[in-house]
């Protein structure tokens, strides 16, 4: 099915791509399958060169959908979605992203509220899936951490709908994030200017790709080199630090001391780096979720040195 096809409903459907060959079919197959197909489906591609613009081709040729392919080697993320969107007229814009795949009713249920006036902004929800144990663990101590703030949404690009005029509002994504998080400022701008909306139904499955310890340090290491570079959330990171200062200290006192120090040092850090892991599981009731402390400890550290990284960055 198809929306009204006058100006004041056109949907976009947008999605930022660089080799994605891996997973792009599967995200294109998704959006044909679309309960409500949108207007038009704009790519823009960074460079890729695994075969991923191949593979859009090909779609292209079978697709029933108008879809525009741009191709911005280099291109930031925040740079490739605002060229997105500003390829296409649409009065409200839906964004997903390359290793994601949308359920049948997802852009249905996403626009709903766009199109009934009922809101500017619709955050849709991201169930995350891994293939290793530690990704398949990782992925469970996302969606827990997601559920457990009452939201099932990261406020994040993988599954969001928006309306053209709030994007020009707040000035589009931030393009001088050099590398990420530039979706969470985009998203904080709308939050304090227009009325938004959460769709838990509106769901993305999403392969979030890191299977290792190391890949979950890279990512999020990445993600939070941009909220330095916003300078966003100053007092989290400053109390996440000097947790882990404190453990440290700890440590290097009981080394020197007897038992008693050293056993309350050990508990200190046991809490720290397993804090999450009771509620993970008791979510998952799998023995995986004893790979939570572990998975814990790469994530702080790879946020503490992302986003001291991105506060030395000159904006």
């Amino acid at each position: 099915m198809r929306p009204s096809g006058t100006t004041a409903t056109r949907i976009a459907l947008i999605l930022t791509v660089r080799n994605e060959v891996a997973g792009i079919a599967k995200l294109l197959r998704s959006i044909d399958q679309q309960t409500l197909l949108p207007d038009e489906v704009v790519i823009c591609d960074a460079g890729s060169t695994d075969g991923t613009l191949e593979a859009i081709e090909r779609w292209k040729s079978t697709t029933p959908v108008p879809a525009t392919v741009l191709v911005k080697p280099g291109a930031n993320i925040a740079a490739g979605r605002n060229a997105a969107i500003g390829a296409t007229n649409a009065t409200f814009i839906a964004v997903t992203d390359g290793g994601c795949v949308i359920s049948p009713r997802w852009l249905q249920e996403i626009t709903r509220p766009l199109l009934n006036g009922a809101a500017d902004v619709v955050y849709g929800g991201t169930n995350a899936h891994g293939i290793s144990a530690v990704g398949r663990a990782f992925a469970e101590y996302y969606d827990w951490r997601i559920r457990s703030r009452s939201t099932n949404t990261e406020h994040s690009s993988r599954s969001v709908a928006f309306s053209r005029a709030a994007w020009e509002r707040v000035g589009g994504y931030p393009e001088e994030l050099e590398l990420a998080g530039e979706d969470t400022l985009f998203f904080a701008h709308l939050d304090q200017t227009v009325d938004t909306i959460i769709r838990r139904d509106a769901a993305a499955e999403w392969t979030h790709g890191a299977e290792s310890l190391r890949q979950i340090f890279r990512m999020h290491r990445r993600n939070a080199q941009g909220a330095g570079e916003a300078r966003m959330w100053p007092g989290r990171h400053l109390v996440l630090t000097m947790l882990y200062a404190a453990g440290a200290s700890l440590i290097l006192v009981a080394a020197r001391k007897g038992s008693l120090t050293r056993m309350v040092a050990g508990g200190c850090v046991c809490i720290t780096m397993g804090r999450d892991t009771p509620g993970v599981a008791l979510a998952s009731r799998r023995p995986r979720a004893l790979l939570i402390p572990l998975i814990t400890v790469s994530r702080d550290f790879g946020t503490l040195v992302g986003y001291v990284a991105g506060l030395m960055r000159e904006r």
